[in-house]
């Protein structure tokens, strides 16, 4: 996180012009450029978002996530989850969520005892 933090500062430095560090908060306001822990927070989202997309392996890391609430990306699968709601209308996301777990627990079941 370091890096990032240096690379923000020297890029704020930059594109600001100015010959001294100006404090975030104005440096970032006059540049447009969000703050860098909402940025990495972003950046999280559209991991898990893809990994959701991706194969069955990871689909289930992220599933498995959701039920561990002291994992450091249960809040970025709330926030999925709240995301997902708001986006399709889905009221009952727990019940959806339950039956999308038990559908990929039954087609591993499936696969290994009748393949």
């Amino acid at each position: 996180m370091d890096i990032f933090k240096n690379f923000m500062a020297k890029s704020l430095l930059k594109i600001t012009g100015s010959q001294f560090y100006t404090p975030k908060v104005i440096a970032e306001v006059a540049t447009n450029i969000p703050p860098l822990p909402l940025i990495v927070e972003l950046v999280t989202l559209k991991f898990c978002f893809k990994a959701l997309t991706s194969d069955d392996s990871m689909r289930a890391v992220v599933l498995q996530i959701e039920e561990i609430p002291s994992h450091s990306y249960y809040l970025h699968t709330v926030w999925m989850r709240q995301y997902m709601a708001h986006k399709y209308g889905m009221r009952s996301m727990i019940i959806q969520r339950k039956k999308r777990l038990a559908t990929f627990y039954w087609k591993i079941y499936i696969s290994r005892h009748y393949t």
